[in-house]
């Protein structure tokens, strides 16, 4: 990138150096009037020239950087366009397979609750886990006999 106030300060001087040169020349030259206008006149003339010259050339070099940047933006953009796409994709796959999951969770828990009902309504229900687990008094058998936990 260019440095704007580098080239702009560069300006501001030399029209400056300009003027106080036209003002040393005014005073120290040993020139007639009309011999003197003449050459002030030149000499502003010689400076907004090259004001409008190096103005000309500064619009030149930014469009020219502008031009030169354009296409990496667009091929950032795109790039990021892609990744966005890519992870909307990675997610919807996620999504759809977590679903799956909870659905066969979900079958195999219901699964799990029907076998333990369906061992537990003749009332001969004992589960072993540990000696040591208190008997749960409401697993679902009908008659209160079900001691769920504990050894027999």
């Amino acid at each position: 990138m260019c440095d704007s106030n580098g080239k702009l300060g560069f300006v501001f001087g030399a029209v400056a150096g300009a003027a106080i040169g036209a003002v040393a020349g005014l005073l120290l030259a040993p020139q007639s009037g009309e011999d003197t206008r003449a050459m002030v006149s030149k000499t502003a003339g010689d400076a907004w020239g090259t004001t409008v010259d190096t103005y000309r050339k500064g619009v030149s070099t930014a469009n020219a950087q502008l031009n030169n940047l354009r296409p990496q933006m667009d091929a950032t953009g795109d790039e990021l366009r892609a990744k966005v796409d890519a992870a909307r994709e990675r997610m919807d796959k996620l999504r759809s397979s977590l679903s799956d999951t909870v659905v066969a969770t979900a079958a195999s828990v219901q699964n799990a609750m029907d076998s333990v009902s369906g061992a537990c309504s003749d009332g001969s229900c004992s589960m072993k886990k540990s000696a040591q687990t208190q008997p749960v008094e409401d697993c679902g058998c009908s008659d209160g006999a079900c001691e769920v936990h504990k050894e027999n």
